[in-house]
């Protein structure tokens, strides 16, 4: 114990600290890798991040161990209205399709999507052609979202998606807008900060 206070008090040990924290996050910086693993087709089971439909567009964020954002487009109303019924957080599904590259950015300076992606920890863009849904996994905290999710699906009111699950898309760019001006906008994230 006296020797950990007499190391604790000896200000060149912070230094030090500080100096390797800073070599360490250059070379990890430096050093990551952008270079696309994924290619060609896949069949794939995994879980559901999240998840949005529009129009017959379904976009999931995937965990299977990697995580992937997909789009598959819906074919039917009825194939929409059962995806609809039976979507949920942390569901298992079974999906086949084609794997496609992020992009790097297109111009110079410009927003770079591959490192956006890759900083979330998502590695490629998945193209579903075919996909079924398969049993739900059990975490209390995807329950709890499942369970906010639909009683506030049921209400159908978009002020409800953006304070109790941070999701402000239904919100139109107007109201957004509004918040915003009135320094309140923080209300819109999930943690309120």
């Amino acid at each position: 114990m006296k020797l950990l206070k007499t190391l604790l008090r000896f200000k060149p040990f912070y230094y030090l600290l500080a100096l390797l924290s800073i070599i360490y996050s250059l070379i990890r910086y430096c050093t990551l890798d952008y270079s696309d693993r994924y290619f060609g087709s896949f069949d794939l089971n995994c879980n559901i991040v999240n998840y949005s439909i529009d129009g017959n567009k379904l976009t999931m964020e995937l965990k299977c161990p990697d995580k992937f954002i997909s789009y598959y487009y819906i074919n039917s109303v009825e194939e929409k209205n059962y995806l609809l019924d039976n979507l949920s957080f942390n569901k298992n599904v079974s999906i086949s399709g084609d794997y496609i590259p992020i992009s790097n950015n297109t111009f110079f300076y410009g927003f770079n999507y591959k490192r956006y992606y890759f900083m979330k920890g998502i590695k490629s863009y998945l193209s579903i052609t075919s996909m079924s849904l398969l049993e739900s996994g059990s975490s209390v905290f995807y329950n709890l979202k499942n369970y906010l999710y639909s009683r506030v699906k049921k209400t159908q009111n978009e002020y409800l998606y953006a304070f109790i699950l941070g999701n402000s898309k239904y919100l139109d760019e107007e109201e957004i807008n509004n918040f915003r001006n009135n320094g309140v906008s923080h209300l819109l994230a999930l943690s309120g900060m």
